[in-house]
């Protein structure tokens, strides 16, 4: 095992819980968005994974901790003067909410911690539509499962 299938195994975890989840089963989510996809959705966006040692020295081949992070991104879009700011706000909330419903079951590792780091929306668009993506950032520590 290494910190490569730790994330591979932590990504399908969380994309799981949340296209299972009842606050989050109303939309797509998706780990590569597909070209022309309705909107709202939630897509996996930026991910980073460090191995950690427990041995200090970083010599042990399968002892480690990887400190993971996975970002989500809800996108939402609809006609100029709608809320699309407070609706992908909704989603952000229900992606969190259905992550910290319980501990998530990641195949091979142990989650010895999760935390939300940062939370963002911006906006974009034309003279038609607006666009919005929101940004939800967490922290994953997980440890191999000898």
């Amino acid at each position: 095992m290494t910190p490569y299938d730790a994330f591979e195994a932590l990504q399908k975890a969380v994309v799981s819980r949340l296209k299972l989840h009842p606050q989050t089963a109303r939309f797509a989510v998706y780990d590569s968005v597909p070209l022309g996809a309705a909107f709202p959705y939630v897509a996996v966006g930026l991910r980073t994974a460090e191995p950690l040692y427990h041995d200090g020295d970083g010599t042990s081949p399968t002892g480690f901790i990887v400190n993971a992070t996975l970002r989500l991104d809800a996108w939402d879009r609809a006609p100029r003067g709608q809320a699309t700011s407070a609706r992908v706000m909704g989603i952000m909330r229900a992606a969190g909410e259905a992550l910290a419903s319980a501990p998530l079951a990641v195949e091979g590792f142990r989650l010895v911690m999760d935390e939300a780091e940062m939370s963002q929306v911006i906006a974009g668009g034309d003279e038609a539509y607006e666009t919005r993506q929101g940004m939800l950032s967490f922290r994953f520590y997980l440890e191999h499962a000898n």
